[in-house]
């Protein structure tokens, strides 16, 4: 399975996503569906390897408090929910203020496992 078709499937199974993306811990985006979010998705994969390089290293290495498996960010406009995938990528979603947080969670557990299949 292609990383495009991977984003697809995910999209399609989960309730008020806006987008999905795929970013290197370098900040720079991978692949992301849809494709005509580009601009929004790019930015927020950027800050977003910011934020998670940062967190990862302060809970692991400063705190001792083990391996980060999730990140979420909540503003008025939109949900962010980060998963590392492996130690070079990561997976990007963009939430409607109401999506289906809990079935993000649980659906991109398989997601992030498809993704270290192709990604290894």
């Amino acid at each position: 399975m292609e990383l495009d078709d991977i984003l697809t499937q995910f999209m399609a199974s989960v309730d008020g996503v806006i987008g999905v993306a795929i970013g290197g811990m370098d900040g720079l985006l991978v692949e992301q569906q849809p494709a005509d979010n580009r601009t929004l998705i790019s930015g927020m994969v950027a800050e977003n390897a910011n934020l998670l390089r940062s967190t990862v290293n302060t809970y692991k290495t400063v705190l001792g408090l083990g391996t980060v498996t999730e990140i979420t960010v909540q503003s008025e406009k939109a949900v962010g929910y980060l998963r590392p995938i492996n130690g070079d990528f990561f997976l990007t979603i963009i939430l409607e203020p109401k999506g289906n947080l809990g079935k993000t969670r649980l659906v991109s557990t398989e997601t992030v496992r498809q993704l270290q299949k192709v990604l290894s």
